[in-house]
């Protein structure tokens, strides 16, 4: 009994307190908070959800019918331009939510070979998480000798993009830098005198931000671009002294911002002054003033919208103003409103990069070189409805008056000096747009997309045309494998019907890291007789298969 009670003291004298000292280590660490979570940013570089909601097939024409949601504070009003159908497919994507291990740098890369003399290559670097954040990404595609035609013949496309920014904080200050180069060169397929027409487009943004308070931000910005095209294969042609033109834009932009609960008000300013060196009469100046606000109503109805005034040294003036209604008021029904008088501007920046196969804007209005911003009222709106999250029904019309469209015109012959065509000035026209789709998801191996695209441009000499369009995407459940198809038809409804795009993809997922994916491009094409035309006597590159390795580190 002794030998009890002696144990039990030296127990308390010497055992016990360091037993308390642990004990209240354990407690301290189980009070600690986790480790936050690493947030990444919307990076999505190939379809990744098998759950498709959206119906989407670029349209050979105008741009798509339903733009996206807006957010306050407002983008600039958009006009839906004329484009070429893009074909392209899509697959399952590995879960890239987190980075392998620990850490907060990501890199991928994604290198590919193929028919016609194509090569790829893709390499993308992320670093998250804790300020700084920084992204890095560069891509190269090129393939030569298309449509069976010989390499080295002017059958050939190139495209190269480098994209950077960083982000950071520093007390209430927060920084956002980041720039981009594009460069695009354009076979010219014998026509003119010359072998390819490059495109170059620079552009880059600092913003600048302060929060003094946790419900207001003042920011401030600038920004600028560069745009140039040259013409390879023989000497610069002599169209105009300053050709091939460099243009020059510069923008400013100081703005305030209250943001409280559900509700939020502003106020901006924008001036962008635009210059083509030798030429002064290309000179132009902009100013922006508006005021935006945005709030949400019971039933999740969110309303928001802007109102400014424009002006524009080409003698230009309006009030441009929009108004948005999107709401959700149950799980099976939403819809979107939205209406007002919009904008467009209209610089080599934007010409050159959604007309291809298109020289120097050579158009005078008055004293005024180039074209004139684009302007006028418009009215779009959608509805969808889910049923049971098995079958998606989405219906969307629009109307919109332009002051001034763009397009290639009825006479599709390029200048026979440079194999360039000159873009042709419709004024007045009114745009009506419509669509239907219907999305079906088979749980656990196929998501189907339907959807039927109108539209119709009523000027002197009105236009339609209608698309139609059909994708799938299938996978196996872990991943391990899948594909993909697309199919589109477009027609105008006065020429001969040409026979669908179809493309198709499958994709083999050897570890977590790295998938080998196998693509097919308009497999259709040649049962077409003189291949598929783009533009005028242009042809696309028709079929051709390309194998990638998509590697994440």
């Amino acid at each position: 009994m002794r030998t009890i009670v002696i144990l039990l003291c030296l127990f308390q004298l010497f055992i016990f307190p360091y037993y308390l000292c642990w004990a209240e280590e354990e407690q301290a660490a189980d009070a600690e908070p986790a480790d936050p979570d690493i947030v990444l940013p919307s990076v999505i570089l190939e379809i990744e959800d098998l759950s498709i909601e959206t119906i989407e097939a670029v349209l050979p024409g105008e741009a798509e019918l339903l733009p996206p949601e807006r957010k306050v504070p407002l983008p600039e009003e958009d006009i839906m331009e004329v484009k070429d159908p893009v074909p392209g497919v899509a697959y399952p994507d590995q879960d890239i939510s987190k980075p392998p291990g620990d850490s907060s740098f990501i890199a991928e890369a994604i290198l590919g070979a193929g028919s016609v003399n194509n090569i790829l290559s893709q390499i993308s670097f992320y670093k998250l998480g804790k300020s700084p954040r920084y992204k890095l990404l560069f891509s190269h595609e090129m393939l030569d000798g298309f449509a069976f035609h010989d390499a080295g013949t002017g059958y050939n496309l190139r495209e190269d993009s480098l994209e950077a920014s960083l982000q950071g904080e520093h007390g209430i200050l927060e920084t956002e830098i980041s720039g981009n180069y594009f460069e695009k060169e354009n076979g010219l397929q014998g026509q003119g005198n010359y072998f390819s027409n490059i495109s170059r487009f620079i552009d880059g943004t600092a913003l600048f931000s302060v929060k003094p308070v946790d419900v207001f931000t003042l920011s401030a910005g600038i920004g600028g671009s560069f745009t140039s095209m040259s013409l390879t294969g023989a000497s610069v042609p002599e169209i105009d002294a300053s050709y091939p033109p460099l243009e020059i834009v510069a923008k400013a932009t100081l703005g305030g911002e209250y943001n409280k609960d559900s509700i939020t008000l502003g106020i901006e300013s924008e001036y962008t002054y635009r210059n083509l060196p030798g030429d002064a009469a290309y000179d132009l100046h902009r100013i922006l003033a508006r005021a935006y606000f945005g709030f949400e109503l019971p039933l999740t109805f969110i309303v928001n919208g802007e109102v400014g005034y424009f002006y524009a040294s080409q003698d230009l003036w309006f009030v441009p103003f929009t108004l948005n209604l999107t709401a959700n008021p149950a799980d099976a029904f939403s819809f979107r409103l939205s209406g007002g008088y919009k904008r467009e501007t209209y610089d080599l920046f934007t010409v050159w990069r959604e007309f291809e196969y298109v020289g120097f804007v050579d158009n005078f209005t008055g004293d005024f070189r180039g074209y004139p911003d684009n302007h006028g009222w418009f009215g779009d709106g959608s509805v969808k409805f889910n049923i049971d999250n098995n079958f998606i029904l989405s219906l969307g019309c629009g109307i919109s008056a332009n002051s001034l469209l763009l397009g290639y015109g009825d006479d599709l012959t390029p200048e026979l000096s440079t194999g360039l065509f000159t873009l042709v000035e419709e004024e007045n026209v009114l745009k009506a747009t419509g669509e239907l789709g219907l999305g079906i998801h088979l749980t656990g191996w196929l998501d189907l997309n339907l959807t039927t695209k109108g539209n119709v441009l009523f000027m002197e000499d009105p236009e339609a045309w209608l698309e139609a369009g059909c994708e799938g995407i299938s996978a196996r459940e872990d991943g391990k494998f899948g594909g993909s198809f697309s199919l589109i038809f477009t027609t105008d409804f006065e020429k001969e019907v040409e026979l669908p795009l179809l493309d198709v993809a499958l994709f083999f997922k050897i570890s977590d890291n790295i998938r080998i994916i196998g693509e097919g491009s308009d497999l259709l094409s040649p049962l077409i007789e003189d291949g598929r035309i783009i533009r005028g006597p242009f042809v696309s590159p028709g079929i051709r298969g390309t194998i990638k390795v998509h590697i994440t580190f």
